[in-house]
């Protein structure tokens, strides 16, 4: 899986990234670190 995170104007940060499907997830969180996390759960997930 590749993706971007980006900083958001409401101050949130966001994750974009393709699964294997090729659909596209957007993951939100207030943190860097709270992004990051949430990936790395999904990518479990689909593991």
């Amino acid at each position: 899986m590749e993706g971007s995170i980006t900083f958001r104007k409401d101050g949130r940060y966001m994750e974009r990234y393709y699964d294997i499907d090729g659909k596209q997830i957007s993951l939100y969180g207030k943190s860097l670190a709270e992004v990051r996390k949430k990936l790395n759960n999904a990518i479990k997930e689909t593991s």
